[in-house]
């Protein structure tokens, strides 16, 4: 894995690690990731940085969503 977009995996794994779905709920990250609303903003972020890495525009100028 590519170590620019590993801060913002980072935050997501912890904020949903936090949240109440996995702590009280015990339910696997895949689900809490889908219906935790506290994280969609971390989890837009990091979709983000992982296509900017693929963008083959940002190869040259660098990924803008680090």
């Amino acid at each position: 894995m590519s170590s620019s977009c590993q801060h913002t995996l980072e935050n997501l794994v912890k904020c949903l690690q936090d949240s109440d779905c996995m702590q009280k709920e015990g339910k696997d990250i895949h689900i809490c990731a889908k219906k935790v609303e506290a994280c969609a903003g971390l989890r837009t972020a990091y979709f983000q940085c992982k296509r900017g890495q693929i963008d083959a525009r940002n190869r040259i100028t660098g990924n803008r969503y680090q």
